[in-house]
């Protein structure tokens, strides 16, 4: 292998660990923004999910208690193996009854909002772990224009199936920088990109960029990423601007 060989491959690995660490911070950006969407109910959820869980720790650490109580019962011959067997079954059926009931509830709930098309399990379960995002104040909720709204919802909705949209979207972002990095072209790039004010004007300018190399349908899809770029691009600008 060259030296020509071995910079290239720095180049390429550098690049795709550049855009690794942005996937990341999409994918964080795209929890803040759906939490900012469906903030009142995961809320809601949240309280309900701690009170019943400290009830039902509460009641199974009584019946730990028990069990204690009646095993020292039997080591002092008050009751028979026989009979702390007995009670002891008893005791771990209670506990299996109160940890199914509160899984029940948090799964049914989960549920409900993966049915609203913004959440995943996995993200419902991080904010059940974290709450409210601290950079999520109210003056930045309020910033949010609802004329947005169905950009907003096509990026959260996306979210769902997390790792193949974080992906894809940055397989556009990566389009767009190979070509800057190419080209050397990079306010040629930039600029369209931070003025344009509908999806049609991206997809317009993704393919007037690209020319033949990679063909565009009326929706802004390529078969090279398989994703429509000019709303993905829309919705990272989106983020960006709410963030």
């Amino acid at each position: 292998m060259t030296i020509f060989e071995d910079g290239h491959d720095y180049v390429v690995k550098k690049m795709y660990d550049d855009l690794a660490q942005r996937n990341i911070s999409l994918a964080d950006k795209y929890y803040k923004l759906a939490v900012l969407h469906y903030r009142n109910e995961l809320e809601e959820f949240r309280k309900e999910y701690i009170i019943r869980k400290d009830k039902a720790d509460q009641e199974i650490k009584q019946l730990f208690d028990k069990r204690a109580g009646y095993k020292a019962q039997m080591k002092q011959g008050l009751i028979t193996n026989v009979e702390y067997q007995r009670l002891f079954m008893s005791l771990d059926k209670q506990k299996r009854d109160i940890e199914y009931e509160l899984s029940r509830f948090k799964y049914d709930t989960i549920g409900d909002i993966e049915e609203s098309g913004f959440f995943d399990g996995l993200m419902i379960e991080r904010f059940l772990k974290e709450g409210i995002p601290q950079s999520l104040s109210e003056e930045r909720q309020m910033e949010v224009n609802v004329s947005y709204e169905r950009y907003r919802k096509a990026l959260i909705r996306a979210a769902q199936d997390n790792k193949y949209m974080i992906e894809s979207v940055g397989k556009s972002i990566y389009v767009l920088e190979r070509t800057c990095l190419d080209n050397m072209i990079n306010r040629s790039i930039s600029t369209p990109i931070a003025v344009a004010e509908t999806k049609e004007e991206l997809i317009a300018f993704c393919c007037s960029m690209y020319g033949d190399d990679i063909p565009f349908d009326d929706k802004g899809k390529t078969p090279t990423i398989q994703i429509p770029m000019g709303e993905a691009s829309f919705c990272i600008k989106e983020v960006v601007r709410l963030t």
